[in-house]
């Protein structure tokens, strides 16, 4: 299923994750809760993700320092260089899900240095969309009938909201 975002323009979300209701932030952290009940979730959700995220967005591998001009294979998927920053980047996705609501002024704080670094990372804004499509395609192909249009509407909402901040930076 295609990545849908909302109706609400990035200038509106203002990087304020108070803008998000409470449903939506309890179906994406029930969802995280399912998730971490996976065995080594951190490393086979960040691997999918990244699968997903090469496969829609294959000139992104550039970025990465240890990708040195292989091809995005099995080997490269499951290089020690890439599992720690699949584990890096589920851990990162916690963290911003964990802060989501009373403390949105620190999210925001976080989200704008995370962008600024992403930035000089050389993560162009066009880069964004095919990752929040990645993490929803991943979610679905890991949790299966778990992952309910509902929580699937939720984690794009939540998607937006951060990497809108993320971008503003």
């Amino acid at each position: 299923q295609a990545f849908v975002p909302s109706p609400i323009s990035p200038s509106i979300v203002m990087m304020d994750a108070d803008l998000l209701s409470c449903s939506t932030v309890a179906d994406v952290m029930s969802t995280m809760q399912i998730i971490r009940r996976i065995p080594d979730y951190r490393l086979s959700v960040g691997k999918k993700v990244f699968q997903r995220f090469f496969q829609l967005c294959p000139s992104a591998v550039t970025i990465f320092s240890f990708h040195k001009n292989q091809p995005i294979d099995e080997e490269f998927l499951n290089s020690p260089a890439l599992k720690r920053h699949a584990v890096f980047y589920v851990k990162m996705m916690e963290r911003s899900i964990d802060v989501l609501g009373p403390d949105g002024h620190l999210l925001t704080e976080i989200l704008m240095e995370l962008g600024a670094k992403h930035q000089q990372y050389g993560v162009q804004p066009e880069m964004y969309r095919p990752m929040g499509m990645a993490i929803v395609q991943a979610l679905e192909d890991i949790l299966g009938d778990r992952f309910t249009e509902s929580c699937r509407a939720s984690w794009v909402a939540v998607y937006e909201t951060l990497s809108s901040g993320m971008q503003r930076a």
